[in-house]
């Protein structure tokens, strides 16, 4: 399974200008997972959201790996 879509929506800034993101990472078998973080400070919300596409999809490799070996 790999991510094949990473896309992120920033929500409404609070007053102190932090805001709520949400990140939607889409695989391709067509399963979505969401994360959704914040308040966090302007930061370049793509570097984010590309991080943790990396990370999901090292995981989900170990997932398949132990899943196909154990068969759990």
């Amino acid at each position: 399974m790999a991510i094949v879509t990473s896309a992120y929506e920033v929500r409404a800034a609070q007053a102190d200008g932090r805001s709520y993101v949400q990140e939607l990472h889409t695989t391709n078998l067509g399963e979505v997972f969401v994360r959704e973080y914040g308040p966090v400070p302007v930061v370049d919300y793509q570097e984010v959201a590309n991080a943790h596409a990396i990370a999901l999809a090292k995981q989900l490799a170990e997932d398949e790996f132990k899943a196909i070996v154990y068969g759990a």
